[in-house]
């Protein structure tokens, strides 16, 4: 197994490893842009997202650059890992004519792109794509509130496109189930697979109502 370590930022462009037992730095990474480290761990490797136009896959033993993906576009969220796969999302939402934000699948070893897809023009998504047994759900903030697009995981096949709340929300996967909890008082609940509306709630507002401080 691994020996216990941690991987911490030091400032906008570099991460160190620390052997937690023996108190010493195993290695150091320098990032080309300064921003905020995202990490996902797959196996002994560590996905590192920081606003590059690329992700980077890092030996978490030795510190040595694995592979990386490159793109015209930042990737500004975290990567979504599972056994056999890599969902990373390239753009913000925020740059146009540059080929639009996409949604990549890797595969997470050898940084083997499989499929992209691309969402319409100034979509934002909303944090890293949600991984669903059979697929994938990314939350966008449109115009009219947050919106949720499911992909086939295999092939990228679009299944299905639908409205989930007004305004700003924080999407979590629970199970089979997309939760949207919204800025506007709504608590939604949408069937990954399907988009079917399984249930959806209305927080009531004031001093004595129910509606979260907080959407996370």
């Amino acid at each position: 197994g691994l020996p216990r370590m941690l991987v911490i930022s030091e400032g906008k462009r570099d991460l160190s490893c620390v052997d937690l037992d023996a108190g010493e730095v195993l290695w150091r990474y320098s990032s080309r842009r300064a921003g905020a480290f995202r990490l996902r761990r797959a196996g002994r490797l560590v996905i590192v997202s920081s606003a590059e136009q690329a992700l980077t896959a890092i030996d978490a033993v030795s510190g040595e650059v694995v592979w990386r993906h490159c793109d015209k576009l930042r990737f500004a969220h975290a990567a979504s890992v599972t056994d056999d796969a890599l969902f990373a999302i390239a753009g913000d939402g925020a740059f146009v004519g540059l080929g639009g934000t996409r949604l990549c699948q890797l595969n997470p070893w050898s940084g083997a792109h499989k499929w992209s897809v691309e969402f319409r023009e100034g979509a934002r998504p909303i944090g890293p794509p949600l991984v669903a047994r059979n697929s994938v759900v990314v939350a966008l903030l449109g115009r009219h509130g947050t919106q949720v697009v499911a992909f086939d995981r295999k092939t990228g096949e679009k299944l299905f496109e639908r409205d989930g709340c007004a305004g700003m929300a924080a999407p979590l996967l629970l199970d089979d189930a997309v939760t949207l909890n919204g800025e506007s008082g709504e608590f939604v609940s949408i069937d990954a697979e399907t988009g079917e509306l399984r249930y959806q709630h209305v927080f009531a507002t004031g001093v004595e109502g129910d509606r979260p401080r907080r959407l996370e």
